[in-house]
């Protein structure tokens, strides 16, 4: 198990989409900076300005892309020849893209503090409770908690329509209409009043 991971992580660490992924991050969420609206702003901080949509995204992308690269240079089959089992290098697969996970929510805590500290300084400070009764740092850690248990089920996804299509623009459509058709569903069951 070890040694497909050392060499998963060879892999990964030796692909542009590793760093573009952590830099399309910081960009989308720049850009989400720039395109609010001034009544909404600690809304979007708490979201980590809009990180969760992003992070989903790029999961989504870069998980389709580490199994499609297998399918594509007929790879998959070396490596399960020379695994002991074919469980060892799904697992091995799977990890590398938690660690990614991580990388990204971690990456996404530092932006948002980064993003906070140059468009709003002296406003929104994070121990006030400008969203509710909790202060924007508790609820902002909470909600990217949540995205990070979230992103299990995007990354178990990406990884079966890869699986299932082998065609990585089949599996990074679907996967991406499905995160998109998630949000709008969520957000309208949110919306609605209670009863």
């Amino acid at each position: 198990m070890m040694r497909n991971l050392a060499q998963e992580w060879f892999k990964v660490k030796h692909q542009k989409s590793f760093y573009y992924g952590v830099l399309m991050l910081f960009g989308l969420m720049l850009f989400t900076v720039l395109m609010d609206s001034d009544d909404q702003v600690a809304f979007l901080i708490v979201q980590g300005f809009g990180a969760s949509q992003w992070i989903a995204l790029i999961l989504v992308v870069f998980s389709a892309n580490l199994f499609a690269m297998e399918y594509q240079n007929n790879t998959l089959l070396t490596l399960f020849y020379k695994s002991p089992t074919k469980r060892a290098i799904y697992w091995a697969k799977l990890m590398i893209i938690l660690g990614y996970s991580g990388i990204l929510h971690l990456s996404s805590i530092g932006f948002t503090i980064l993003l906070k500290l140059l468009f709003y300084p002296n406003q929104y400070h994070w121990f006030s409770t400008e969203t509710g009764n909790q202060p924007l740092l508790k609820t902002f850690l909470k909600l990217t908690t949540i995205n990070l248990m979230a992103s299990l089920l995007i990354i178990a996804l990406a990884i079966c329509l890869i699986c299932l299509f082998k065609v990585n623009v089949v599996a990074i459509s679907i996967g991406v209409g499905i995160v998109f058709l998630g949000q709008t569903i969520s957000g309208g069951l949110s919306s609605q009043p209670e009863i």
